[in-house]
């Protein structure tokens, strides 16, 4: 008899538990189709980045992105929390930064010796901007499955923040 009430406690629990950290999808959330998309650099999948689906078309704005794996690919969420992206032809920004230097983030000021702080690209900058972007999807009533190779790796300086002229 304690094994069983133990065992539908421990099920209650789960299942409560289960239900509390569901996340309720928001008013207006349309319909979404599952999207995983590869990134590589010279054949290479590249982990760490940044893919976000920009529709220009649209007015209510839902953020659409996902993060790469190892395996260089990413599972498209809507919202932050829902598998898929809503159907829609999209232009593909992407992102990986890398930083130098030392910057205190717990309180958000440099140290005080002179160690600037510098962020690099580490994919070429086009790639930024939804505008220079030359990647594009189109998310329709399907499962979409897309790669992307976007060439050599690179190391750009994109911005120098100096402890001194804080």
């Amino acid at each position: 008899m304690t094994t069983i009430r133990l065992s539908f406690i421990i099920l209650f629990s789960i299942g409560i538990t289960l239900a509390c950290n569901r996340v309720q999808k928001p008013n207006g959330l349309p319909k979404l189709f599952p999207c995983t998309i590869t990134i590589t650099q010279n054949g290479v999948p590249v982990q760490g980045i940044l893919i976000s689906l920009i529709d220009p078309d649209v007015t209510e704005c839902w953020t659409v992105s996902g993060l790469t794996n190892t395996s260089g690919t990413a599972t498209i969420r809507t919202h932050g929390n829902f598998v898929g992206a809503p159907s829609g032809v999209y232009k593909v920004t992407l992102s990986k930064t890398e930083k130098t230097g030392e910057y205190d983030t717990m309180s958000g000021t440099l140290p005080s010796q002179s160690v600037p702080l510098q962020i690099y690209s580490l994919i070429d900058t086009k790639y930024n901007d939804e505008t220079t972007t030359p990647l594009k999807i189109t998310v329709e009533n399907k499962k979409v499955i897309e790669k992307f190779e976007i060439g050599a790796g690179v190391r750009i300086l994109i911005q120098t923040i100096n402890p001194n002229n804080i």
